[in-house]
């Protein structure tokens, strides 16, 4: 505890829920580098299709490639997030803040991309409307506790 707050939320935050979301986000890059991450679903099978989609859209390659990059530049970001809040930096609200944007913002330019590159997007929409429902109530969560707890970060 420090000074008058419980701080289990924060401890949580930082000894757990940013080091999960660091290895989730570099294993959902993985795909964009090794060229799994477009799939169609036929019945109970899920079918990878990347060579077909790089013949009709080569540029997706490029942009698979770019996303891998962003997710991987994402987690580093986090890590960073991560350790400006265990030492109560003056920034680390606004970057957890931030990534919380970023975890809308990649998958939704994603999805863009896709919608106009192929003209559809595929197996993760649902995941991605779920991500970004998960980040709101997450920027809820952190703009309530946070807010009460503004002064402790002036290191």
């Amino acid at each position: 505890m420090k000074g008058n707050y419980k701080l289990k939320w924060h401890k949580f935050t930082i000894y757990f829920a940013l080091f999960t979301l660091t290895a989730i986000t570099l294993f959902a890059a993985v795909p964009f580098f090794i060229g799994k991450n477009h799939a169609v679903i036929n019945g109970s099978q899920i079918i990878f299709n990347n060579a077909q989609i790089y013949a009709q859209h080569p540029m997706m390659q490029t942009y698979d490639i770019l996303f891998g990059i962003f997710f991987v530049m994402y987690a580093i970001l986090i890590v960073i997030t991560r350790q400006k809040l265990a030492g109560f930096k003056k920034d680390a609200l606004q970057l957890l803040y931030t990534c919380l944007g970023v975890s809308v913002l990649i998958p939704a330019a994603y999805a863009v991309i896709n919608i106009v590159v192929i003209g559809f997007f595929r197996i993760y929409f649902y995941l991605i409307v779920v991500s970004m429902i998960a980040a709101v109530i997450l920027f809820l969560i952190y703009a309530v506790y946070y807010g009460k707890r503004k002064s402790l970060f002036t290191n």
